[in-house]
């Protein structure tokens, strides 16, 4: 699979896949403490205080400014409220 310049984020039953253009990693459903959208990605937080973010979806200046909910917060609620 060529990764490219293209960032990816799956989220299955059992973690999350994030796949950026430097890296790809596994993100387990139990070591993920908390998502949140923003201008540079989503943040996704690791029971041992690690932070990742993932490219593929982010927030427009525009929409972070404001506040305004975007699909990049979207995401970050399913990675949050995924059972696990």
């Amino acid at each position: 699979m060529a990764h490219g310049l293209h960032p990816l984020k799956v989220v299955g039953a059992d973690g999350v896949l994030v796949v950026n253009p430097i890296r790809c990693l596994f993100l387990g459903r139990k070591e993920i403490t908390d998502a949140s959208a923003g201008c540079g990605g989503v943040a996704i937080r690791l029971r041992d205080g690690h932070l990742v973010t993932a490219w593929a979806v982010q927030k427009s200046n525009v929409s972070c400014w404001p506040g305004r909910p975007t699909g990049a917060d979207a995401v970050a609620a399913a990675i949050r409220h995924a059972p696990g």
